[in-house]
């Protein structure tokens, strides 16, 4: 979740800045992202889905859902069911002794 607005860049046009919340690396760590457009048409369409995704994004954390959809739900039942802390790992059977 971006934990600032887009801003553009002062310099130019054709560039936005933001921040968000990066987990790449396996920490949490708040970046600064920027992006540069060829064109000032191409950053405003950008900006135009960044802050719908952004508005997405503030839905689904309010608890708003999207359509139905048995496959996506049977899914989510399915990894609900995982655990990193279950090791559900069998030994595989020894091989069997050959008379020699």
């Amino acid at each position: 979740v971006c934990s600032s607005d887009l801003q553009p860049n002062v310099s130019n046009d054709r560039t936005w800045v933001w921040s968000c919340f990066d987990f790449s690396e396996g920490d949490l760590v708040e970046e600064v992202f920027a992006t540069k457009f060829q064109s000032a048409k191409d950053a405003t369409k950008f900006k135009e889905t960044f802050l719908q995704a952004q508005d997405a994004m503030t839905k689904l954390l309010a608890g708003a859902d999207g359509a139905p959809d048995p496959e996506a739900d049977a899914a989510a039942d399915a990894l609900n069911k995982l655990s990193a802390a279950d090791d559900t790992r069998q030994e595989a059977p020894a091989p069997a002794a050959s008379a020699a």
